[in-house]
């Protein structure tokens, strides 16, 4: 799995949009999209309800974020050790 595709899912989960959050992080919006499904099929389970705007997080989807976010944090702190 790619760090990208985890990040991306973070900020898209704190947006909301697809278009805020790939101006965001520069990246187009079919590119995060490829991203979000990459990791959705990584991890077998959707993490986005796609039926709602502004996009919200699946039962999942939530408690992979918080998952994610920890991850992260973690990596941030093995950083230059």
């Amino acid at each position: 799995m790619h760090i990208n595709c985890i990040e991306s899912f973070i900020h898209l989960s704190r947006t909301g949009s697809y278009t805020k959050t790939s101006d965001q992080i520069n990246v187009s919006q079919p590119a995060l999209s490829r991203r979000i499904k990459r990791l959705e099929d990584w991890l077998g389970y959707d993490v986005i309800d796609r039926t709602t705007y502004p996009v919200t997080l699946t039962r999942k989807g939530k408690a992979f974020r918080i998952v994610a976010v920890q991850f992260m944090k973690m990596l941030q702190n093995m950083k230059g050790r």
